[in-house]
């Protein structure tokens, strides 16, 4: 049986994000309610990733997940519902005081039905992309496919292939002085201002802008670019610009973690995946939230474009994120609500 009633408490098993050892393997500790759909409960935890998701099985399977063996469809309406819960400066230091606790090896609160108790039993790994090398025809067949899929995709695109040679700042090394690296030299704030518009831009849980730098990182890490002056402005900025949930998600991306639709359109265009896998591919990750998918699709896109670029044109790869495609991207992400 995959619930168990006793005492009026609602009892299940489920598998743990790998990333989430730590967080449930210590003493319980409060949580916080981000929010909740049919399919997940989001809960804000103190330590890295800094959120816990509870998906039921058919949820798409963010890293941070604690994977229920029940889809939305046959969980309990309202079982991912708190009833009430208190935010972490208001609990009281009594465990049996919490709404939500997490630790111990299990996750509990209070739902409409009473107590639920959530226990890990086992573990998986989130996805990594492999690393490869971007295939030209791979990247021209996808780009392909996102552009008759959503024409503002198509545009971003556009605007990254053209700026390719913007798109990432390669650190200064003994055979690139920082002077041969004209970004690095002369505008050392120019990253900081394309990831400071980007972070936290859009509504909902994760905002459009964090999207398009998660999959970006995702790509720079698939595609063997350095994107360290990215990835580290990311990590210090991300918990006070943008929501609990999306700094978790771009700490993941900042691991080389993602989400499997991400990992298999970066598997096509390495050339990891057969050609006849790209439509698919394509059309899962377009799928996934209002418009999450689309935003991620664009960071990754640009990621392979840099890569490509740095590869054939290695006297462009001292360059950082242009702030002219940020603006495009600002301007679609201010119309686009994601979840």
């Amino acid at each position: 049986m995959l619930f168990c009633y006793m005492m009026a408490t609602v009892r299940c098993v489920a598998a743990a994000s790998s990333a989430l050892r730590q967080v449930l393997a210590g003493p319980a500790q409060p949580a916080e309610c981000l929010g909740a759909t049919r399919g997940a409960l989001y809960l804000n935890t103190a330590g890295h990733p800094g959120v816990l998701a509870v998906l039921a099985h058919d949820a798409v399977r963010l890293p941070c997940g604690l994977v229920l063996p029940a889809t939305s469809a046959e969980l309990a309406p309202g079982f991912m519902i708190v009833e009430s819960y208190a935010p972490r400066h208001n609990a009281r230091n009594s465990q049996g005081s919490w709404q939500i606790a997490v630790g111990d090896g299990a996750v509990r609160w209070t739902g409409p039905a009473g107590p639920v108790i959530v226990q890990a039993v086992r573990e998986w790994a989130p996805a990594r992309p492999v690393r490869g090398e971007v295939a030209a025809g791979a990247l021209a067949s996808v780009r392909s496919l996102l552009s008759r899929a959503d024409p503002g995709i198509a545009e971003l695109t556009r605007q990254s292939r053209r700026l390719a040679d913007l798109a990432l700042a390669a650190r200064p090394g003994p055979a690139r002085p920082v002077q041969a690296c004209p970004v690095l030299a002369n505008d050392e704030g120019a990253i900081f201002t394309t990831v400071a518009r980007l972070l936290g831009n859009g509504p909902g849980l994760t905002p459009s802008g964090d999207d398009v730098l998660a999959g970006f990182l995702i790509g720079a890490a698939a595609f063997g670019l350095d994107a360290g002056p990215v990835r580290e402005l990311v990590a210090a900025l991300a918990p006070a610009r943008t929501t609990a949930l999306s700094a978790a998600l771009l700490w993941h991306a900042a691991r080389g973690e993602c989400i499997d639709e991400l990992a298999a359109v970066a598997a096509v265009l390495t050339g990891q995946s057969g050609p006849e896998q790209a439509g698919p591919a394509v059309s899962r990750l377009l799928g996934v939230g209002h418009t999450s998918g689309a935003a991620l699709s664009v960071g990754l896109v640009i990621s392979a474009e840099a890569a490509l670029h740095a590869r054939t044109r290695p006297q462009l790869a001292g360059t950082v994120l242009a702030s002219t495609m940020l603006a495009g991207t600002v301007l679609a992400a201010s119309k686009r609500q994601v979840v």
